[in-house]
């Protein structure tokens, strides 16, 4: 007999059923930490928009979370020149 054939097949058990997943709580357990998550992420860019050089212009907008890092290269970068002259 092919080992690999359909009939050789041994489900997995399931450990937790279906109804958990689709559960009120579940989702809002979820949600709550993809909140946090969200929070955390967010805490840390505002963390790295800190540190960098801003202009005034970009001192008074909310800069992207795409800026923010953009910025961070570029500073990266620049100070990385500065230590190899």
């Amino acid at each position: 007999m092919d080992p690999f054939s359909p009939n050789c097949r041994i489900p997995l058990p399931s450990l937790i059923p279906q109804a958990y997943y689709d559960s009120a709580n579940f989702i809002r357990r979820r949600n709550e930490r993809e909140r946090v998550r969200v929070r955390k992420v967010n805490k840390g860019f505002e963390k790295l928009r800190k540190h960098l050089p801003l202009t005034r212009s970009q001192q008074e907008k909310r800069l992207s979370k795409v800026e923010t890092l953009r910025l961070a290269i570029t500073y990266i970068k620049q100070l990385e020149k500065i230590l190899s002259q």
